[in-house]
């Protein structure tokens, strides 16, 4: 029976996702289940958004690109990319906690 067809037969709308009262045990003896849930959720999602979550994904990667670029510049004008993660991190790190005051 649908849960539609249920509202309809019953004239209430009271349930749970699983359709069983949350006194039945259902999750606690399936530790999977959540977790299968909780995948094809998260796939659905990035399928819907999967544009947006490429062109954020890529604009966060062309500043980290900058930021290793900036730091890592050497006097002999070549980029020691590691060098410039490594000091855009920890510049980025002591700048937010110096933002909250922990500093």
């Amino acid at each position: 029976m649908s849960f539609s067809q249920y509202k309809r037969l019953q004239n209430e709308f009271r349930s749970v996702l699983t359709g069983k009262k949350l006194a039945y045990p259902g999750s606690l003896t399936r530790k999977e289940a959540t977790g299968y849930g909780t995948v094809f959720f998260t796939r659905e999602m990035l399928k819907a958004h999967q544009k947006e979550l490429e062109k954020r994904l890529e604009d966060i990667m062309f500043k980290i690109h900058q930021q290793s670029k900036r730091y890592g510049q050497q006097s002999d004008n070549t980029i020691d990319y590691i060098r410039g993660a490594n000091i855009a991190g920890f510049t980025k790190v002591a700048d937010a906690m110096l933002s909250y005051g922990f500093v």
